[in-house]
């Protein structure tokens, strides 16, 4: 064996000199981290100071002077020192906000330097820079920028910090051309990034959201169906215009499910008579396609009264699917459905699964007690319980839904 002839002692002393050393380490690591902590204050008084030694100069000269730019491209490279400047230029920002406006309007090319700058750096300092942009160094651009070019090669190997923090940048300064950019460098390299960031982002562009919703639309069938979906989810909050457009993704039976979800939170926000066959016809067939699919349409036939709409509501509260019922009921509430329609139907119903969801949604609306069984909680009500509909549930009210 190639260590039988090693005595025991000498891999105890060892293992002794590799734990004093890591114990060494985390002292030396630990004092470093306070000496850093009680300095910290000192390095951002520093910045307040040059920053309103600047402001006075502003009124004079409408720019900064080349030996405090020269003092931001070379310290601000460093995290360390843009930690502390955006320390101070938060402070600055709430005690003197319009110097602090004018200071950083002067400052956007140096920003912009030091973009490139930080573009040859790690992923995690480029996030961190690109959230640095996006809280203080940006004015609204109405031109593809150099700054846009530079933000988007953040986007190409980067992590999905980085990839968010620079879209948040993008969105903010309000180019469509670039953002459309930066998703198509998603979509090309096969990245992963949630479509609910995506949507969410997309709704704070501060640009023109009906011409970037028209330019995202052109690249239906060329990019993935998930960079599609939050496409369609930032279409709903921001436009009506698609209805006639997101109908046959509503019928494709081969098209991704969640597109076609999204189609029907749609149609759910915005009513269009076209789309209330189909959606009854996903509402009575939960095994069509995706049982979501039922779900969803439910929910959404609250907003196409009369025709047949309440008859099918009625029967999908007899659905083997939860929250088909619990839409059902809540849609019927919605709808205008009486409380005595609900107790008769609770009464008479014969089917235990319609009996089970109007019973849960009449104790949630404090209706019932807790617990009690239907019979014994209906027996000393008066023959009419309610004199009146109750008032309508509000949309953002009802079961959330997959």
């Amino acid at each position: 064996m190639l260590f039988e002839n090693v005595r025991i002692d000498v891999f105890i002393y060892i293992y002794m000199i590799a734990c004093s050393s890591l114990m060494v380490f985390n002292f030396a690591y630990v004092a470093s981290k306070k000496r850093r902590t009680k300095k910290a204050p000192d390095k951002v008084n520093y910045w307040i100071q040059e920053v309103m030694a600047q402001f006075e100069l502003l009124d004079k000269y409408r720019m900064l002077t080349p030996v405090h730019t020269n003092i931001l491209m070379r310290r601000l490279v460093k995290v360390e020192n843009l930690v502390n400047y955006a320390a101070a230029l938060s402070y600055l920002q709430s005690e003197f906000p319009e110097n602090s406006e004018a200071y950083l309007t002067a400052g956007d090319s140096c920003f912009c330097e030091l973009a490139q700058l930080y573009a040859s750096q790690e992923d995690i300092e480029r996030a961190y820079y690109a959230d640095f942009l996006c809280q203080f160094a940006l004015q609204m651009h109405d031109s593809y920028t150099p700054l846009n070019e530079i933000l988007l090669t953040y986007m190409r190997d980067a992590n999905p910090y980085c990839r968010e923090n620079t879209l948040r940048v993008l969105y903010k300064i309000g180019n469509k051309k670039a953002v459309v950019n930066a998703l198509q460098i998603i979509n090309d390299r096969g990245c992963f990034h949630h479509n609910k960031l995506i949507s969410d982002g997309l709704a704070t562009f501060s640009g023109d959201k009906i011409a970037l919703g028209q330019d995202l639309w052109q690249k239906y069938k060329q990019w993935s169906s998930y960079l599609m979906t939050a496409v369609m989810q930032f279409l709903l909050m921001t436009s009506d215009e698609y209805k006639a457009v997101f109908l046959p993704v509503l019928q494709d039976e081969d098209e991704d499910i969640e597109m076609r979800l999204a189609a029907v939170r749609y149609y759910r926000r915005y009513t269009y008579e076209p789309a209330r066959p189909i959606l009854t016809l996903y509402a009575e067939n939960p095994d069509l396609a995706d049982p979501a699919l039922a779900i969803v349409s439910v929910a959404a036939l609250e907003r196409y009264p009369g025709g047949d709409t309440r008859e099918v509501l009625k029967r999908a509260l007899s659905s083997a699917v939860w929250h088909v019922r619990l839409n059902a009921v809540t849609a019927l509430v919605y709808a205008g459905e009486t409380l005595d329609a609900l107790y008769d139907a609770l009464l008479s119903h014969s089917d235990r699964y319609a009996q089970d969801i109007i019973r849960y949604k009449l104790e949630q609306e404090g209706y019932l007690p807790l617990g009690v069984p239907a019979p014994a909680a209906l027996a000393g009500l008066p023959a009419s319980v309610s004199e009146e509909e109750p008032a309508a549930v509000p949309a953002e009210d009802l079961a959330p839904v997959p």
